[in-house]
């Protein structure tokens, strides 16, 4: 007591540790671990068992608690209107965690593949690597380019027409599937029913070059995929795709955004379920769709589509003419003498992508052709 008369006298104030920087540190907002760091780590613990500290030390505090409380309040902001901004910061907390790590990696496995070390730039700070952003009800982490502190503004522009894409095929899919089928999510693995009560967002992987996105197709599935743009990854349960503004064929372009919607909606319907089930040896006997002709068949119809406008103002229609598609099935058809490599009855019997090589080993030989050009034209 004599004590803290003393040094009230001369001028020491009594300062508390504010509650709510425990909710900063949990969302990671900028200055909260420094502020923190320096009350717990730095002020004299006779100061903190008192409850009073000199002046100096006081504005320094204040002033520390005040940049984290701005940020906290700039992201407050966001998420009263758009309703998502918080929910992404958890899931970029949640992808760093999971990531941002020197254990050994296992693509493979799906283990720490997005990691320093994974990327091969195991010098830089995973948030040199790794920014992210969002669009309800996905996000997208982003790999920045080696030195890039800001994503350019072109890359900005195809993100924001990418956005534009994306709402309306979840738009679409909640409107025609999991809204009258009652749909229930049960992915991430292990953790659904917690993801469905807190509207954890749908993650996709945006790596900042070809070469890079063919890497990772190498090292997570053993084999290449020769012109792939972007495809969903099961084991990671998320999108992958590559940054590329460069291309300017109206074609190429068409065909980009088709591959997206294609492979966005397998992660859709990987995702949500009627009657889901989360015992993974019972989901493994039970496959989402009955063939090989409905799974692809119903992606690639959902994959054709028309756009009105531009960048974030682009509004889109499915089921539309996939002529990319059309036109490849027409040179096949006709290389073949007008007879289809696969015929309807054989993808009804097919109800995995093994199967379907066999298949078209098996057409092969009655149609006389080379067998891996039928395998990798199917």
């Amino acid at each position: 007591k004599k004590f803290q008369d003393i040094v009230t006298r001369l001028g020491w104030k009594g300062y508390t540790y504010p509650e709510e920087m425990n909710i900063y540190i949990e969302y990671e907002i900028e200055g909260a671990s420094a502020f923190s760091d320096y009350f717990n780590y730095e002020v004299e613990q006779t100061y903190r068992d008192v409850g009073l500290f000199p002046p100096d030390i006081v504005t320094k505090l204040e002033e520390m608690q005040a940049v984290a409380e701005s940020n906290w309040q700039v992201l407050k902001q966001k998420d009263l209107k758009d309703g998502f901004a918080l929910k992404a910061r958890k899931a970029w907390i949640r992808f760093k965690a999971s990531q941002d790590s020197k254990a050994k990696v296992d693509r493979k496995k799906g283990k720490r593949s997005f990691s320093p070390t994974a990327m091969e730039r195991g010098s830089e700070p995973f948030d040199k690597i790794w920014t992210y952003t969002y669009w309800k009800p996905f996000i997208v982490f982003v790999e920045r380019e080696i030195g890039q502190d800001d994503l350019d503004e072109d890359f900005m522009e195809t993100l924001e027409s990418k956005a534009a894409l994306l709402k309306h095929e979840y738009d679409w899919f909640n409107e025609k599937l999991i809204q009258p089928f009652n749909l229930q999510r049960q992915k991430p693995q292990y953790n659904a029913k917690q993801a469905e009560e807190e509207g954890w967002p749908l993650e996709i992987i945006v790596l900042k070059d070809s070469a890079t996105f063919e890497q990772f197709v190498l090292d997570s599935m053993g084999q290449p995929m020769p012109g792939a743009r972007a495809f969903y990854s099961p084991l990671e349960e998320r999108v992958m795709t590559f940054d590329d503004t460069s291309t300017t064929n109206a074609d190429t372009l068409w065909f980009n955004e088709s591959v997206l919607i294609h492979e966005t909606f397998h992660m859709l319907s990987d995702f949500y379920h009627a009657d889901p089930m989360f015992d993974m040896e019972m989901l493994q006997q039970r496959p989402s769709y009955t063939s090989i002709l409905v799974q692809e068949g119903l992606t690639d119809s959902v994959s054709g589509f028309t756009r009105e406008g531009l960048g974030g103002d682009a509004t889109y229609e499915f089921l539309e003419l996939n002529h990319l598609r059309l036109r490849s099935f027409k040179n096949i058809y006709e290389i073949l003498d007008n007879r289809p490599l696969f015929r309807i009855r054989d993808m009804l019997e097919v109800r995995s992508y093994g199967q379907a090589n066999q298949v078209a080993f098996k057409r092969a030989q009655e149609l006389k052709v080379n067998p891996m050009w039928a395998a990798q034209n199917g």
